[in-house]
């Protein structure tokens, strides 16, 4: 959807995949949007990374082809309305020209019945992951628990920062807990201490 910080997502993620050295290369099919290219060029040039501006799903299947399989390439979408079949209708030939590992963007702090109709709605398209965004605004998280469940997305990442570099940390049982219930873990690592 839009606003939910999938620009950001798709540097943070070159960002990382650059800190170990992996080649990337960052792409965006966001024509509309004023700035969205611009926004991640910055990104890209700090990266050392040329962003490709991809208008159709069929030159993004044509590009696609030509790439390396060792290069890991992301791509940043337009944000798109999961309430319009319209905007649905858009944004399919684009997750299927990919034929790779589709993430839902979502932010914290939604209301969680509507966080899990969009999560289904981005699943029906071929999502299969949910990257969480904004932890570090929101205090109630369960809307982002509820969008899993529905869509039935596996956890990615979650962004706890806006800052680029570090900004996505992998989610484990354990990190999960951390977020969910920081109050508690603190405590028990206090009494840990003692």
């Amino acid at each position: 959807p839009p606003g939910q910080g999938k620009t950001l997502t798709t540097a943070k993620i070159a960002a990382r995949a650059a800190l170990a050295r992996r080649p990337v290369q960052l792409i965006t099919t966001d024509t509309e949007r004023a700035g969205g290219y611009e926004q991640l060029q910055v990104f890209g040039k700090v990266l050392k990374t040329e962003v490709m501006r991809i208008d159709t799903s069929q030159r993004l299947k044509e590009t696609l082809a030509g790439f390396k399989k060792d290069v890991l390439t992301v791509i940043d979408t337009a944000g798109r309305n999961p309430f319009s079949p319209d905007d649905m209708n858009i944004l399919r030939p684009f997750v299927q020209a990919t034929q790779g590992d589709t993430c839902l963007v979502m932010a914290a702090g939604s209301d969680p019945l509507e966080a899990a109709e969009v999560a289904r709605a981005f699943a029906e398209l071929g999502a299969q992951r949910l990257i969480l965004t904004r932890l570090d605004l929101a205090r109630r998280l369960g809307s982002l628990l509820v969008a899993a469940d529905a869509g039935r997305l596996k956890l990615a990442d979650a962004s706890v920062t806006s800052a680029v570099v570090d900004g996505l940390n992998p989610l484990n049982p354990v990190a999960m807990a951390r977020l969910l219930l920081p109050d508690l873990v603190a405590e028990e690592a206090r009494s840990e201490e003692h």
